[in-house]
């Protein structure tokens, strides 16, 4: 067999030796939703960190807002601490985001998908893609505020950001009419900022309780 032909299986081998890739990190202390991520992994991992003994789910949509599939379930009553769950992506799905349903206490997530070189590659392009944003609202206090705010989110990809400028408690949250929970965080510390992702457009209605601390709120759209 000749040194190229050599060189040339190599190649193919290595485009095919799958590994782990880490496809983001998340943080709350209640609901958060990612963004809508590329799934080209044959199956996936969440790494997390539970703190206390809250409830926890991780669930699979696609980006459709479909339900795929539970990822993650933690009872409630138990100390989690660090754990990993295992799942296998469906192949027909490329796209989706994950809804993370935690309670009181603050918790963690990495997922991790199991990857060919050359699908690490195409997903780094897509996390490399720039997004453009509009404005659509922004909310702001210097602590002490409570308020409840009726939207309008006319795009079906936007974001909700909350920042704590000071410590202080900052309390946000994100629902249906209906009680749908897309984003529900407390916020402590000085310099704090969470990001959670929305796949629907509609009404919506937004709740802000600050403590004794400066506290700003924005959503944009895609």
């Amino acid at each position: 067999m000749s040194k190229t032909i050599i060189a040339v299986l190599f190649s193919a081998m290595l485009l095919l030796a799958n590994e782990w890739m880490s496809c983001g990190t998340w943080g709350a202390i209640g609901v958060l939703q990612t963004d809508i991520l590329p799934l080209r992994g044959e199956k996936c991992r969440l790494k997390l960190n539970v703190r206390g003994d809250q409830a926890f789910q991780a669930i699979l949509y696609s980006a459709a807002n479909k339900r795929i599939k539970g990822l993650a379930k933690l009872s409630e009553g138990l100390n989690h601490g660090k754990s990993t769950a295992n799942a296998v992506l469906p192949q027909s799905l490329e796209h989706g985001y994950i809804r993370f349903i935690g309670e009181k206490y603050q918790w963690e997530a990495e997922l991790e998908q199991y990857m060919a070189e050359v699908d690490r590659w195409e997903t780094l392009q897509e996390f490399n893609k720039k997004q453009e944003f509009l404005p659509l609202g922004s909310w702001c206090g210097e602590g002490g505020e409570e308020k409840e705010i009726r939207i309008t989110i006319p795009s079906g990809h936007w974001k909700i950001t909350a920042k704590s400028v000071l410590a202080g408690k900052l309390f946000v949250e994100l629902t249906t009419p209906e009680g749908d929970c897309l984003y529900r965080d407390t916020l402590f510390s000085a310099n704090t900022t969470r990001t959670s992702w929305g796949h629907e457009k509609g009404d919506f209605i937004l709740k802000i309780r600050a403590g004794a601390a400066p506290w700003v709120v924005t959503i944009e759209m895609n």
